[in-house]
């Protein structure tokens, strides 16, 4: 549909704004006082997709910039996660993940030995807890 629109006003950029920030189409309509359709129109015109598609490409490679300076980061997360003895799961988890990201994924299964025994600490001292409740010790 092709309504004429030739130029953007500061009101038409302030509208592309909202929407390539998130805005639905119906908060634009309510904040900018105007219907349904006349947004509709305006967004079927040429220029006015030329221009959203032109934002929405900037903020996507502004997003990817601010990731690209996280990738230092999330390395050395990964690697103090990988190296956590405390958190096995976590540890199994992050392993995980890195050999999915450099190419060895889930085609590659990885199991984790988890001990079936609990230790517990009473006052008087360590004890094995076993299914008829008395103590393995």
């Amino acid at each position: 549909m092709k309504d004429g629109l030739t130029k953007l006003t500061a009101r038409h950029e302030a509208m592309l704004l909202r929407l390539v920030s998130g805005a639905t189409a119906n908060e634009v309509c309510f904040e900018f006082g105007i219907s349904a359709s006349r947004l509709s129109v305006l967004r079927a015109s040429e220029l006015w997709t030329s221009v959203e598609g032109k934002l929405r490409q900037e903020i996507l490679e502004g997003h990817r910039s601010k990731l690209g300076t996280l990738v230092g980061k999330a390395i050395t997360a990964l690697d103090v996660s990988v190296s956590d003895s405390s958190q096995p799961m976590l540890r199994l988890q992050s392993a995980k993940e890195i050999l999915n990201r450099t190419g060895f994924g889930p085609a590659m299964k990885l199991e984790q030995e988890i001990s079936p025994v609990i230790r517990l600490y009473i006052p008087k001292g360590w004890v094995t807890p076993t299914l008829e409740g008395g103590d393995a010790d």
